[in-house]
């Protein structure tokens, strides 16, 4: 009997190619235009607000200045948290500086550190869009020397601060940290030692920054349709819905 799940793998996909990252000035500003379509038709978010901005708005200004290196180290929950962090660097951040008296001194951006497997699962898009915003490929089951080199050059040497997610992948947790790799430190780590043995006395800052999600009143009324919709299919029965206890909100199966 022909049992496939029992065969070995005998073929195996060769690696994607795309062009060396770097950052484009028209890819940043298509992100900029489109990212708050793409958030809102894609990711479901009408709007983000930033909480305790000032140590953001610090540590990215002193990155822009080549003041200090800096480490954006975010948690990754969902999915999304990239694009929304990409998106608020874009369009918001510099507006946020001016308010609290900072200066941006070059338009603000991030560089993303991301699997190499994004570049498979993403699609055409992705290996389109992401070499040229500067994100940067990394194998997560080999050591590469020259993506851990294109690391340490961006933050020895680039305008932009490097975003990186320490848990390693999406995580599935946004109410708690889960475990985190060592590769984020590890990283800030080097890069300060190769600045020292350089003579260039700039520290190596690792900011925390977290996304946090909330519903608005328009997405809980559609969650409950949803629940009724369900409901319905599976045969559950509310109790105002049988003309009983007020509007509970009680179910019975």
């Amino acid at each position: 009997m022909y049992k496939p799940y029992m065969q070995p793998v005998t073929m195996a996909a060769p690696d994607i190619v795309v062009p060396e990252p770097h950052v484009s000035l028209w890819a940043r500003l298509l992100c900029r235009l489109a990212g708050r379509l793409y958030l809102r038709q894609f990711i479901g978010g009408a709007k983000a607000e930033a909480q305790e901005e000032g140590h953001l708005i610090e540590s990215f200004t002193r990155a822009f200045k080549n003041e200090s290196r800096c480490i954006a180290a975010f948690l990754h929950p969902n999915g999304a948290e990239p694009q929304i962090l990409e998106w608020f660097t874009l369009s918001r951040l510099k507006a946020l500086a001016r308010k609290a008296d900072a200066v941006c001194a070059i338009p603000p951006h991030l560089r993303f550190v991301h699997g190499y497997e994004v570049l498979r699962w993403g699609g055409a898009l992705a290996r389109f869009i992401l070499p040229r915003i500067g994100a940067m490929p990394v194998y997560h089951a080999k050591f590469d020397s020259r993506s851990m080199e294109c690391i340490y050059k961006a933050l020895m040497d680039g305008q932009y601060p490097v975003a990186i997610a320490p848990e390693g992948q999406v995580s599935y947790f946004s109410d708690r940290t889960p475990h985190l790799e060592q590769g984020s430190v590890r990283i800030g780590f080097t890069v300060a030692e190769r600045l020292e043995k350089s003579g260039r006395l700039c520290p190596v800052e690792v900011l925390p920054i977290s996304v946090q999600y909330c519903f608005n009143e328009s997405a809980k009324k559609a969650m409950e349709k949803l629940l009724r919709r369900v409901e319905r299919c599976v045969g559950v029965e509310r109790r105002e819905d049988r003309g009983g206890g007020g509007g509970t909100g009680q179910r019975k199966a």
